[in-house]
């Protein structure tokens, strides 16, 4: 107990509620988690952690043409339907998440944690750069590459849900590349990046996984355009199948 104890005054910040969050966010977190996560994933940091964060969020930006390539390279003419299943599911996923983004706009952990306001006017003084803990790849290669990303980025304050955790979810329930030990390792590395970085909470990967859930599960049960080209039941809709019946085992 007294070994507890010592531990949870260490961690006090992670283990406390901000006492003025500037989102609901920290406050759902902390009610599921009684912690915040990403503040413990993001105290231990060192420059390998950051060039393994940055990495995913760096091909981010180019997954679905990768993913497209991967398939028309290796699995040929077989994996046209697959392709089309593959864009109208990451499609509709987007229009979703940034629909949410929009009509309910949330600041994510970076700002949270760092923001100060004057007490009289609550205008805001000062806040960390929207880069977030990638301002240190910045700093080390010399390169504003983070920072011309996050500092342009029409879209300050779309912290959930996650298209960074999203779109390798995507490629998950599509038979991912490899194998599906594979396509799972992709969307823990890159949930974990979000959480190291600052740049997401957990609840906003958990809604990105949600979402995509959600389409595909509309895509085999309500309609899809590309069925017609596919056998029934389809390859993707075995694999998703088996995704979901592993994940109620566990």
């Amino acid at each position: 107990k007294q070994w507890y104890q010592r531990r949870v005054r260490v961690f006090k910040d992670i283990f406390d509620l901000p006492t003025k969050p500037h989102t609901i966010l920290p406050v759902v977190e902390y009610k599921l988690f009684h912690c915040l996560p990403h503040q413990i994933l993001s105290r231990r940091w060192n420059t390998g952690f950051d060039m393994m964060a940055a990495l995913p969020y760096l091909l981010h930006f180019i997954l679905p043409l990768l993913f497209l390539v991967y398939n028309i390279t290796f699995r040929r003419r077989k994996s046209v339907p697959l392709i089309y299943q593959y864009l109208w599911c990451c499609g509709w996923t987007n229009i979703v998440a940034v629909c949410i983004q929009f009509l309910f706009p949330t600041a994510p952990p970076w700002f949270n944690d760092s923001a100060v306001f004057d007490e009289w006017t609550e205008e805001l003084i000062s806040a960390a750069p929207n880069e977030a803990a990638f301002q240190r790849i910045d700093a080390l290669l010399g390169v504003p590459w983070f920072k011309n990303l996050y500092g342009k980025s029409p879209l300050k304050f779309g912290s959930f849900p996650s298209l960074h955790v999203a779109w390798p979810t995507v490629l998950l329930v599509h038979q991912p590349w490899i194998n599906t030990k594979v396509g799972l390792l992709h969307v823990l590395w890159i949930t974990w990046a979000a959480l190291y970085s600052s740049h997401h909470y957990l609840v906003d990967a958990m809604g990105g996984i949600c979402i995509v859930i959600a389409v595909k599960l509309g895509m085999l049960h309500i309609w899809e355009p590309f069925s017609s080209y596919v056998e029934s039941p389809s390859k993707t809709e075995r694999h998703f199948t088996r995704l979901l019946s592993c994940s109620k085992a566990v």
